[in-house]
């Protein structure tokens, strides 16, 4: 029965010196060359979280600053709008008193 590799042209690391296989320094090399990529890719991968982390911090800080104002102009207009129903209810008194007056006359 052929076997499924009977086109290949023998037992690679058969003789025990690696045949026709990369060498070792090769393959030191590419590993070496395989982690710095990995790593290259794991502190790029770090860097973008990073960023990230930055970005949405300025955006919550921007949502906070913008929350502030927002409530700082409502307790402006708070008390703006309290002060003109105060003024409103004294010009209301101050103009019954004055028709009060007229009206004895």
């Amino acid at each position: 029965m052929d076997s499924l590799y009977d086109d290949v042209a023998g037992d690679v690391c058969e003789d025990g010196e690696g045949g026709a296989g990369p060498s070792d320094d090769a393959v030191s090399s590419a590993l070496q060359l395989l982690r710095l990529k990995v790593t290259h890719g794991l502190v790029s991968a770090a860097a973008i979280v990073f960023q990230r982390g930055i970005v949405a911090k300025a955006a919550r800080l921007r949502l906070d600053l913008q929350l502030t104002a927002s409530q700082e102009r409502v307790r402006i207009l708070e008390r703006n709008i309290s002060c003109l129903f105060a003024t409103a209810r004294l010009e209301i008194t101050r103009k019954d008193q004055q028709i009060s007056r007229l009206q004895e006359l």
